[in-house]
C-alpha cells in the first residue's frame, strides 16, 4: 500500500464525490456499482498459488552465532521475492492487539465522527477512500486511515481522531516500535549490500531525515469479488513497508509475471522491498508489485507502516554498487517529485520505478 505525502495540493479536486466503501457494503448490496468493476484484464487470478515467502526469525540478528546467516536470508528474500515473513520482531504482542483494537474501535464509529477527519486531494493523511487526485479511473474497494508520525507536521495534527480515547498514543507507541525495526533491517540490508549503513542515512535524508507514514486498510466484504480489487496494483515508493495483517488474507504479490496469494502468520509482519530502495541497491533488490483480493463475506483489515526518505532526498543507486562491471541502473529520483506524482495519479503497477530506469526497454519486462 502506497504511503508518504506529496505535499499540499491547494485546489486540487477529488475527480467525483467521495462515496465510503464501508458504508456502501453495509447497504446489501446485490451487484458491484460499475465504478468498483475493473476492466477483465485487470482482475485479480480467483486461484493464485500461495506465494512460498521466506520466514525469517529477526531475533537471529542479535545472536552472534547467527546473525550472518539471518543477513544473508534478509538479503537473498529482497533479491529474490522483495517480501519476507518476520517473525521474533520484538514489537511487544500487546502492542499489536492493542493497536487492532483502537482501529477496529475507529471504524466502528459513526460515519459523521469520522468524516471529520477527510483528507484532501493529494493529502494522504486523515480519512480516505481514494488515492490519486487525477485518477477518475475504477476505484478500490476499501477506506483507510492515515498518519504521518515522522516527522511530525502541522496539517497532520487535526488528522488524529479524539475517539477511541487510547487510539493516538497506542498508533504512536506503534510507530515508534516499528521505526526501530526498519533501522536494525537498514543495517542488515546495509551489511548485505556491502555499503557503510552512513550511506544509506545520507541517501535518505540524513540520520534524522526518514519519513514515517502509518495507514489502517480496511476492506468491507464486496458482493461481486472476482471483479473488484480492495487496492489496485503498485509498488510502495518509499524504502521499506512493514505490514501487519488480521487473519483473513487478500494479499497477493506478483513474481516473474505470476501473482501469488500471502498467507497469513499470527503477529508475524510482512516486510516489503519499496521502490526507493531497489533504486539504492542499483536493482539488485526488487520492489514488490502487490494488490489486495476483497472478500465475499468478512471484513479485512491490515496496518502498513511505510518508511521513506527525506522528502528533498535524491535517492540514487549507491556508490559502492556502481562500476564497470555493474553501470548505474537508474536515474536520480527527487522524492518529493515521486510521491507528489503518486498521490496525483494513483496506484499503477510499477510504472513510477520503472519511469526512472536508464534502460526504459528492460524495465517494460520486469
Amino acid at each position: 500500500m502506497a504511503g508518504g505525502d506529496g505535499g499540499s495540493r491547494e485546489g486540487v479536486q477529488w475527480p467525483e464525490p467521495i462515496q465510503r466503501v464501508q458504508k456502501l457494503a453495509a447497504s446489501s448490496l446485490d451487484a458491484l456499482p460499475e465504478k468498483y468493476v475493473r476492466p477483465a484484464s485487470h482482475r485479480a487470478p480467483l486461484n493464485a498459488p500461495l506465494a512460498n515467502l521466506p520466514v525469517i526469525d529477526l531475533s537471529g540478528l542479535a545472536d552472534p552465532r547467527t546473525h550472518s546467516s539471518t543477513v544473508q536470508q534478509i538479503g537473498d528474500a529482497c533479491t529474490e521475492w522483495g517480501i519476507f515473513h518476520a517473525i521474533n520482531h520484538g514489537i511487544p504482542l500487546s502492542l499489536i492487539h492493542r493497536v487492532q483494537q483502537v482501529s477496529k474501535e475507529l471504524f466502528d464509529l459513526p460515519y459523521e465522527e469520522k468524516e471529520v477527519y477527510a483528507n484532501k486531494p493529494g493529502l494522504p493523511v486523515g480519512y480516505g477512500s481514494h488515492l490519486g487526485a487525477s485518477n477518475s479511473g475504477t476505484m478500490d474497494w476499501s477506506d483507510y486511515f492515515f498518519h504521518q508520525l515522522r516527522p511530525s507536521t502541522s496539517y497532520d495534527a487535526d488528522s488524529w481522531p479524539a475517539k477511541p480515547a487510547a487510539y493516538r498514543e497506542t498508533v504512536a507507541e506503534y510507530g515508534k516500535q516499528v521505526y526501530s525495526l526498519m533501522r536494525m533491517l537498514l543495517l542488515a540490508v546495509a551489511e548485505n549490500l556491502r555499503v557503510d549503513f552512513s550511506s544509506v542515512e545520507e541517501a535518505f535524508g540524513g540520520k534524522d531525515g526518514f519519513r514515517l507514514g502509518f495507514r489502517i486498510n480496511y476492506y468491507p466484504p464486496c458482493p461481486q469479488p472476482a471483479l473488484a480489487l480492495g487496492v489496485s496494483s503498485h509498488s510502495d515508493p518509499g524504502v521499506l513497508t512493514a505490514l501487519l495483517q488480521d487473519e483473513v488474507g487478500g494479499l497477493q504479490v506478483r513474481k516473474d509475471g505470476t501473482w501469488y496469494s500471502v498467507g497469513t502468520t499470527q503477529d508475524a509482519l510482512v516486510v516489503n522491498v519499496a521502490d526507493q530502495l531497489e533504486i539504492f541497491s542499483n536493482g539488485r533488490y526488487n520492489s514488490v508489485e502487490h494488490q489486495v483480493f476483497p472478500n465475499t463475506n468478512r471484513v479485512r483489515m491490515s496496518w502498513a507502516t511505510f518508511l521513506g526518505p527525506a522528502l528533498d532526498s535524491v535517492v540514487s543507486p549507491a556508490q559502492q554498487l556502481v562500476d564497470q562491471q555493474h553501470p548505474p541502473l537508474y536515474e536520480g529520483s527527487l522524492y518529493r517529485e515521486y510521491i507528489s506524482n503518486v498521490f496525483k495519479k494513483g496506484n499503477n503497477g510499477k510504472s513510477y520505478v520503472r519511469s526512472h530506469s536508464l534502460n526504459k526497454s528492460a524495465s517494460t519486462m520486469c
